[in-house]
């Protein structure tokens, strides 16, 4: 029991699943058992996304607000943290918070003018470098192979023969690969991201490049719109797209 009718465990997985003696990580999870009153059909796991994102936490914020009593009437709502996130043995890249506001004192947290970029990239180059170093032993294991690995175990720990799962955002790749590497365990999917998973996975740099040209569309679509409106859009009161956009 961890308060507000959840309930918490931590379950050890292999650290390396191609060589199970060379240790554990320890997985935090929280349940939501279905309510009472409903035919139970087995769990639902989730996965809010980041990468990085907490399950527990949102399970314990948002589960009774996402999910439907139906649904809650049918399910287990179980949240974990994946390895390397929150309670599954968080990674760190700095020995506290002084160490961190320190390293990005002065940073702008976005560039949004071209002379800060070359400033920001330097640091950023730092920062993977630090964290490197610093998680050097672990950063092998933080697979999403390996998070589809330990969910196989989890659905196993909770007794489903199958898996049912819904994904938010990177939650939605993580779905994928899952789906991919256990095809015969999957009961049902709800993926919200449409994403290509080999561009993702082969190409991160593509997907990058490929937001931010849907962002630039978006941009210049609501500058259109919002010129359209007239005065019914505060953002024009009555210029003409371009200078909306400006």
């Amino acid at each position: 029991d961890c308060g507000g009718g959840f309930e918490c465990a931590t379950v050890e997985v292999p650290l390396d699943y191609t060589d199970p003696a060379a240790g554990t990580i320890g997985l935090a999870l929280i349940r939501l058992p279905a309510e009472p009153g409903g035919q139970r059909l087995g769990s639902l796991f989730v996965n809010p996304g980041g990468p990085g994102g907490s399950g527990v936490q949102f399970v314990r914020q948002a589960a009774r607000l996402v999910f439907s009593p139906q649904l809650r009437a049918s399910f287990d709502i179980v949240g974990f943290d994946p390895r390397g996130v929150g309670g599954s043995g968080e990674l760190r890249c700095f020995p506290d918070a002084v160490a961190q506001q320190a390293f990005w004192s002065g940073q702008p947290q976005f560039p949004y003018q071209p002379e800060q970029e070359p400033a920001f990239m330097d640091r950023t180059a730092d920062y993977t470098e630090l964290c490197g170093n610093r998680n050097a032993a672990r950063l092998p294991y933080l697979s999403t192979a390996n998070v589809a690995r330990d969910l196989d175990r989890l659905r196993q720990a909770v007794g489903d023969q199958r898996l049912t799962y819904v994904g938010y955002s990177y939650g939605s790749y993580l779905g994928q690969v899952y789906a991919n590497m256990f095809p015969q365990r999957v009961r049902a999917l709800v993926l919200d991201g449409v994403l290509d998973p080999e561009t993702w996975a082969d190409q991160s740099p593509r997907v990058l490049v490929d937001s931010a040209y849907g962002g630039e569309q978006t941009l210049d679509a609501f500058a259109a719109s919002c010129a359209a409106a007239g005065p019914d859009c505060p953002f024009a009161a009555g210029d003409p797209a371009p200078q909306v956009r400006a």
